[in-house]
This record gives C-alpha cells, sequence and structure tokens, in this order.
C-alpha cells in the first residue's frame, strides 16, 4: 500500500492529466465544488467539516486527504489524531501515520501517536477475549489499561518491546517537528517584535 502523500501527488498528477485531455468538463467539475462550499446558509469552513467527517466515515483514502488538505486551506485545523497497533499493523504503517501528520499538522496542538486500546464492549475488546489477550472487564481496568499511552493489549506481531522502540521512534519524530515549527514561529513573532517594533506584541506565550 502505497503512502498517503504518495497517493494524493498520484491523483494530483491524474487530474492535470485530465485536465490537459479534457479542460471543459475539468473546468465545469473544479466551478462545482467552488459553488458548493461557498458561504451561504452555512459557513463555507463548516461545509468542509462536514466533507472531511463524511470522507472518515466513508473511508475513502483519497477523500480524506483531499477534504483534509482543503480544510486547512480555508483555515482550520482539523484536530487529527491516530493511533497505532490495530491488528497485524506494522512498522510501515505507523511511519504512514507519521508522515501524514508530519505534513498535515500545523502546530496548533502537539500531536503524539498512542496505542490502540481495546475498551470493554469495542470489537476488539472481544477479540481480545476470544484470543486468549484479555481475561474480563476486570482484567482490562484493573491490570491491563494502567496508561493511555502503554499497551494494554498487544495486536501485532511484534514484541512489546519491538512496539515501544517504533512507538519512540515515531513519537521522537512528531515532538521534533512540533517544537521546530514552534521554535520558528516564535523566532518570527520576536523578528516583528524587534525589527518593525510591533506595539501588538503581548509577551512570548506559547504558540
Amino acid at each position: 500500500m502505497e503512502s498517503q502523500t504518495k497517493l494524493l501527488e498520484q491523483i494530483d498528477n491524474t487530474w492535470n492529466v485530465y485536465k490537459k485531455c479534457v479542460p471543459g468538463i475539468a473546468r465545469a467539475y473544479d466551478e462545482l465544488p467552488m459553488e458548493v462550499y461557498r458561504d451561504g446558509a452555512l459557513p463555507g469552513k463548516i461545509k468542509r467539516l462536514m466533507a472531511l467527517t463524511g470522507a472518515l466515515v466513508h473511508g475513502c483514502r483519497a477523500c480524506i486527504l483531499f477534504q483534509t488538505e482543503n480544510t486547512l486551506a480555508a483555515g482550520i485545523s482539523p484536530g487529527l489524531n491516530i493511533i497505532f497497533g490495530n491488528i497485524g499493523e506494522n512498522k510501515e504503517i505507523l511511519d504512514k501515520g507519521v508522515d501524514f501528520l508530519l505534513k498535515y499538522a500545523d502546530s496548533s496542538q502537539l500531536r503524539t501517536i498512542r496505542p490502540v486500546t481495546p475498551y470493554p464492549g469495542s470489537p476488539l475488546y472481544y477479540y481480545a477475549i476470544d484470543n486468549g489477550l484479555l481475561k474480563d472487564c476486570e482484567d482490562f481496568y484493573e491490570n491491563k489499561h494502567v496508561n493511555s499511552d502503554l499497551l494494554s493489549v498487544n495486536f501485532t506481531n511484534m514484541s512489546d518491546d519491538e512496539f515501544y522502540n517504533c512507538l519512540l521512534d515515531a513519537n521522537k519524530r512528531l515532538l521534533t517537528g512540533y517544537y521546530q515549527t514552534v521554535l520558528s514561529l516564535t523566532i518570527k513573532k520576536a523578528e516583528i517584535l524587534y525589527i518593525e517594533k510591533n506595539p501588538s506584541f503581548r509577551g512570548f506565550r506559547q504558540i
């Protein structure tokens, strides 16, 4: 399975070819969403969030990528959350999640990746019981689920140590990306303050 960003690049390239082959149809196709997402009874930003929600519910990867980009372009932080450790997932899948967050997270909030948690009543909970990974609800709350950032049940083919090493590497990348962005934005605020003598400056608060 290709990465999310590569998939988006492929879609963009295919769309550019399509526009060259049938420019009239492509132009009409472009104009339709421009009209749909225009401010009306509902603001355009709300419409974008609704479209992103629909893409997520439907599970269309291309739609999720497209609507994520347009949501960010509309000035909305969609609050991207990724968890890791579902049945059979591996480091390659984790790396794709990190790539996605690094590309689309706007650093308005710190985003890290947590392990999947099989809460009682969920399909994963019953899967864990059926496969001897969990005894019952008491076992989950008293013994397994000690911290949301630690494994309660390991559904992957990795050992617990391998899982944690992968998660550590992934979150190191995310933490580094976040704080580098925050540092860059803070330095930019300082430059605006001292070079442009910005009177609206109110301190170096956390971004």
